[in-house]
Parts: structure tokens; C-alpha cells; sequence
């Protein structure tokens, strides 16, 4: 019996896709873009209303410049896989991605253990906005 339950274990294990506990996986259309600027560090970071089959959510991607510099537009309408972790602020539960898709393109923004890609550039991130 023992054998049995340890090889289900190992087949869901190795069934299970890569990517850390508690992430969340999303697919859906772009209802909303917005930026917000943080009062502390001025930084202008971009989250979206995510439209899929299991409602809208805001996800936050992180700050405007490091979407530019790495030409990854964002439209009103864009079908868009976001991957990352949620999480509630204000009573709302909000995805902070690590990593968004569209198309072919993919952008790796937190990475998978949750550390923002542009804090080599900055060398810190902000306690308020998180870039």
C-alpha cells in the first residue's frame, strides 16, 4: 500500500507544471490598463484589469520603463497569459506577476522566486510600490 500511494505522489509531482507553490497561471483579454505613481519613489508602474472566464482581476506588472525598454506593448484587448502570485491589498485580491505572455513574446518580471528583474538596475525596490 505504501508503494502505491508513494508512486501517485511521484506522478502527480512530476504531472505538476514548474512553477512554485501558491502561483497562479491566468489567461484572458486586457479590459483595462492603468498607471499609478508612487509617491516615494515617482516611479510610473503599470497594472491591468484582466478580463478571463473566472471574473477580472488587477495584476500588477511592475514599472512602465522596464516594459519600454524591453518593447513589450500593451494594448486594450490583448490576450495575455500572466503567471505570479496573489494576494489581497484593500480588501481585493491582486496578482503580482512574475511573468507575462502575449503571443510569442514572454516577459520574465519577478521571476520565479519573486525578485524584480529591474532591481539591478535600481538596487532596491520600493517599500511602497514595490519597484
Amino acid at each position: 500500500m505504501r508503494t502505491f500511494f508513494l508512486a501517485i505522489v511521484l506522478a502527480v509531482a512530476l504531472s505538476a507544471e514548474s512553477r512554485i507553490p501558491g502561483e497562479d497561471k491566468h489567461t484572458g483579454s486586457i479590459d483595462r490598463i492603468d498607471q499609478t505613481r508612487c509617491q516615494i519613489c515617482n516611479c510610473a508602474e503599470v497594472t491591468i484589469l484582466l478580463k478571463t472566464d473566472a471574473g477580472r482581476m488587477w495584476v500588477k506588472l511592475g514599472p512602465r520603463s522596464y516594459l519600454e525598454q524591453r518593447d513589450f506593448a500593451l494594448f486594450r484587448g490583448d490576450i495575455v497569459e500572466v503567471t505570479g502570485i496573489r494576494y489581497k491589498e484593500k480588501g481585493k485580491w491582486i496578482l503580482l506577476a512574475n511573468e507575462i505572455r502575449k503571443g510569442g513574446d514572454t516577459l520574465i518580471l519577478r521571476g520565479k522566486h519573486g525578485r524584480p528583474e529591474w532591481m539591478d538596475k535600481h538596487s532596491h525596490t520600493c517599500p511602497v510600490c514595490g519597484n
